[in-house]
Parts: structure tokens; sequence; C-alpha cells
């Protein structure tokens, strides 16, 4: 908050989505879900209005996030869709994997559990060998026994290394949760980035 003050002062408006988008980061690590929306609602507009994509997409995940864990289901595809829309442009793989591990678990709400595997097998290729960040471990952590449960240990993890190998372009194409929104070309576009071509 005193950063966020202080950035104010300072009349950078980049600064203060900035600032606005991490308050609401530590108000979604806190639990205080209703707070982290006004953040991230207040960075979204900002970074729209200075036309700032990577602010824009990551605060649509997170939004998209919070909507998914207050069980708001249409909102939080919305949002997640528009977000992994905007990494599909910018071409980020680590911030895709955001996208596609909030997608995973509106999947498993949906009651779609060899999707949600899926989705977040293609999440793990795009993150590599970074770890869980931001959301990611409160959706696996909210989502992922019920997945077990309904799949098994092993019909998970198969599922879950399938995703991976297939990528997100696979992912994407046999996904029904996406079919509404889902755009080959973009899928195109973050696959051909995943493989750095």
């Amino acid at each position: 908050e005193e950063a966020v003050g202080l950035r104010r002062a300072l009349g950078d408006p980049l600064l203060i989505v900035d600032s606005t988008y991490h308050t609401g980061v530590t108000a979604f690590g806190a639990g205080d879900l209703d707070r982290a929306e006004r953040e991230f609602e207040a960075s979204l507009s900002l970074a729209r209005e200075l036309g700032d994509s990577l602010y824009a997409g990551g605060a649509l995940c997170m939004l998209g996030t919070v909507a998914l864990l207050k069980d708001d289901l249409p909102l939080a595809l919305d949002r997640v869709h528009a977000s992994l829309a905007i990494y599909a442009e910018l071409g980020d793989r680590r911030s895709t994997a955001e996208c596609l591990c909030a997608l995973g678990g509106y999947a498993a709400a949906v009651d779609q559990p060899e999707q949600a595997a899926r989705l977040w097998g293609a999440a793990d290729l795009l993150r590599g060998d970074s770890p869980l960040e931001y959301a990611e471990p409160m959706i696996e952590s909210r989502f992922g026994p019920a997945l077990i449960d309904a799949l098994g240990d092993e019909h998970f993890a198969e599922l879950r290394a399938e995703g991976e190998r297939i990528g997100l372009e696979g992912v994407l194409a046999e996904s029904s949760v996406l079919a509404a929104t889902r755009s080959g070309q973009s899928a195109a576009t973050i696959a051909t980035t995943r493989d750095g071509k």
C-alpha cells in the first residue's frame, strides 16, 4: 500500500498498474478474494487505458481465477479466455501456463476431469522448470484432490502426461471447454513460441 501511494505521488501510471496488480496478488495470497478482485479490476482498467497488454492479460487471468474460486463459472471462463487471447498474441508461454491452470480448474468444476488433467499437463509443458506461482498452487489445491478421486492417481498422472506430450495446440484442439471461443491461429501462435521458433 505504501508503494502504491509513493508511485501515485510520482505520477507514473505504469508504476501504479504494477503496484495495484501486486497488491491484488498479496490480497489473493492472503485469501481476501474481494479485495483482490477490486485491485485487479483497478489494475485492468488502468492497463487498458495505457494499452498495456501484459498487465491487462495478468489482471484478467487473476480475475478469472478469483471468479473460479467464488464459483462464478461463466465469468471465470470469460475472463480467462480473454487473458489467453492476449497471451497468445504476446507469445508469453509462462503466463499462458497460468491461464491453462485456471482453465483446468474450470474443467474440474464442470465435471470434465479428463480435460482438466490434460490442461494441467499442457501448463506443465509451458511452465517448464518454473515452480507453481501466483494462483496456481491455490487452484491445484482446490481442485486437484477431486480430480484424483474421480480419475485415480494413475489415470490422472497418465492424462496429465498426455497433456504435456500433446501440448497447448493439441489440448485446445480437443477441448470442448474452450470450443466456444477457441482460435486456431492463437493456439498455433503459442505452440510455435513454445518451441522457441
